[in-house]
């Protein structure tokens, strides 16, 4: 009597473009809201929207995206470091070997800001129900206001465009010294604290001729996705020549120019 053996051949996973870009997106998720810029950046948004509690327009403004800005300038700051990695580190030929390409890293590290905005979404969400209750209604300079759920949208939105433009310049210009350089003028300048839906005007409907109106939130989130596109699809073509590509900045660029003009 002869026993005989069964082999089983398991099929191989097969290892697509789409299943690299996966699996590298989780790992660089998890580096950037580890990043110590990052989780800095976290706290002063957190300590920001702990002090402004006026019941004014100042708060308002905050809760609106502003107190955001500084989340999103140490993400810009996490996101030019992690696109910047190879050159700093000169590891050009030691990613070469493995099984992604450049623009499938830069493609991960720029759907692993979704992480961050998922962190913004969370504060954002906390700090509007503690403002704003539950009733749907916040007291603004004595006057009753209901805002919409496009307001606190553009919050998360804030977060991932100021991280693909960090991204961005980590493609093109991966230079060590420009990051913190870089980190200032988009916190402190008019990227950051010129937001188009902020208005610098009088606000009609408000006593005491308060200084800041919020204007059209759903351009405002046209123009923070046009940032996003035209961020992402530029820095893609540091290391991609593709018509999708072009088209996605082309129209990122578009968009930007519409919520400008219209926010």
């Amino acid at each position: 009597m002869t026993a005989t053996a069964v082999v089983l051949e398991l099929p191989q996973r097969v290892t697509t473009p789409r299943r690299v870009v996966g699996a590298l997106a989780r790992l660089e998720a998890l580096r950037i809201v580890r990043h110590p810029a990052f989780l800095l950046g976290l706290l002063g948004t957190v300590y920001t929207l702990i002090q402004e509690r006026g019941a004014d327009m100042q708060q308002y403004w905050m809760l609106s995206g502003q107190a955001f800005a500084t989340l999103g300038a140490t993400t810009f700051l996490a996101g030019f470091l992690n696109a910047s990695r190879v050159s700093r580190d000169r590891a050009g030929e030691l990613y070469a070997a493995l099984p992604g390409s450049d623009a499938i890293r830069t493609g991960a590290i720029l759907l692993s800001l979704a992480a961050a905005a998922a962190v913004a979404t969370v504060v954002t969400v906390v700090a509007w129900l503690l403002a704003v209750g539950p009733d749907g209604r916040i007291m603004i300079e004595l006057e009753t206001l209901t805002p919409s759920l496009l307001e606190p949208a553009q919050a998360p939105l804030i977060v991932m465009a100021f991280g693909a433009l960090g991204v961005c310049f980590g493609r093109w210009t991966p230079q060590p010294i420009l990051a913190p350089l870089l980190t200032i003028v988009v916190w402190v300048g008019p990227v950051a604290w010129s937001i188009p839906w902020v208005s610098m005007e009088t606000v009609p409907s408000l006593p005491y001729n308060t200084d800041w109106v919020v204007g059209s939130a759903a351009w405002h989130l046209v123009f923070l996705a046009g940032v996003i596109a035209t961020a992402s699809g530029l820095a893609l073509l540091r290391d991609v020549r593709r018509p999708d590509t072009v088209l996605v900045a082309a129209g990122g660029a578009l968009a930007v120019a519409l919520g400008l003009a219209l926010a």
